[in-house]
């Protein structure tokens, strides 16, 4: 892949040297998008292969079984002779297990950690736990996609959060300004105002690169 970039960037840079004409920036351009393409396509490849590994762990997780009495170790390996009775959870590659309020809440496989409920947590009460119905809903929780994303899904993603990033920074813009004209800062500098913290808001940005 770096080397077809690299023949791609050294194509651009032979277009840009020299009087920039309309038909050289169009070239520029459908090369660039060549070159997005590829590093989609690779990154999906990899988010892809990564995914449908911890689907297949997953399906493993999900059908393993539920004993009402702890069977694992110090180690929170399950003890080789109690495991038996479980020929699922016997089978289980290189795993552990973490037993609470008579239950396995966690299991970790081949190092990838797998929550196997849902929990609600209220004041002074004990925590609920809800078994998903479904594997899909289990892939839901565990952050797992039910499939592969195809590069034309992603294309639009990219696409729309691009648009709602522009629009937040337009918002930002407008914001910042009526600040101004309202002279916010003055007035919260003489004990008018206090400024307050109105929550955490990311931008994401494609990891393609």
């Amino acid at each position: 892949m770096n080397t077809q970039i690299e023949q791609l960037k050294k194509e651009i840079s032979n277009l840009v040297n020299g009087n920039l004409t309309e038909e050289k920036l169009t070239k520029v351009r459908e090369i660039e998008a060549q070159i997005l393409d590829i590093r989609i396509k690779s990154r999906l490849n990899e988010v892809n292969a990564e995914q449908k590994r911890k689907r297949e762990l997953a399906l493993l997780a999900y059908n393993a079984e539920q004993p009402e009495t702890d069977i694992t170790t110090n180690e929170c390996k399950f003890h080789l002779v109690k495991v038996k009775k479980y020929p699922n959870l016997a089978a289980l590659p290189y795993c552990t297990a973490k037993f609470k309020d008579g239950k396995y809440i966690e299991l970790t496989l081949n190092g990838h950690t797998f929550y196997m409920f849902r929990t609600k947590h209220e004041y002074n009460k004990p925590t609920e736990y809800t078994r998903p119905a479904t594997f899909e809903d289990f892939l839901k929780l565990n952050s797992i996609t039910e499939r592969d994303i195809y590069m034309i899904e992603f294309k639009e993603m990219l696409e729309a959060n691009e648009k709602i990033n522009n629009e937040f920074k337009e918002a930002v813009k407008k914001f910042d300004s009526q600040k101004k004209e309202l002279e916010m800062y003055f007035f919260s500098h003489i004990g008018l105002f206090k400024q307050s913290n109105a929550g955490h808001i990311y931008e994401y940005t494609p990891n393609i690169y």
